[in-house]
């Protein structure tokens, strides 16, 4: 029987130590050479201070063709979300959990990623982050 397992076709990345952040929170940028799918997993342990709808976290993905050079929002239509989580942190509820955020790499012409954290109010929580990189072009991953 043919065995397979996730480790060889997977790469992980820690992109963003957790940390509280208090304001804005871009994490290291991710590259996806070689690799046709990318998940940010965003663990989320507290929530400190946010408020529906005045004072809350909203997650978004931003690529760009270098690594040094000016990074672009991707479209909400390049993301790809599991589960009904509309990509805010706004209610104390939503601590000790983790999310998924995703992009397709090839579909949005960019090579290097981030993901941001953008403070809308006066918001605190606990986050850090990993980017899973998946579907290589080649195997086993390293």
């Amino acid at each position: 029987m043919l065995q397979k397992d996730l480790c060889s076709s997977i790469k992980l990345a820690e992109v963003l130590d957790q940390a509280q952040i208090t304001s804005t929170t871009t994490s290291a940028a991710v590259d996806a050479l070689g690799y046709n799918s990318l998940t940010f997993g965003i663990h989320v342990p507290t929530v400190s201070t946010v408020t529906a709808g005045t004072h809350y976290f909203t997650f978004t993905v931003t690529g760009c063709a270098t690594s040094g050079g000016s990074y672009t929002a991707l479209d909400s239509t390049d993301y790809i979300v599991i589960s009904s989580w509309d990509r805010l942190i706004d209610a104390s509820g939503e601590a000790g959990a983790w999310y998924q955020l995703g992009v397709v790499p090839s579909t949005t012409g960019y090579r290097y990623f981030k993901l941001v954290a953008t403070e809308t109010g006066t918001a605190d929580i606990t986050i850090g982050a990993v980017a899973i990189l998946g579907h290589p072009d080649s195997l086993p991953t390293t």
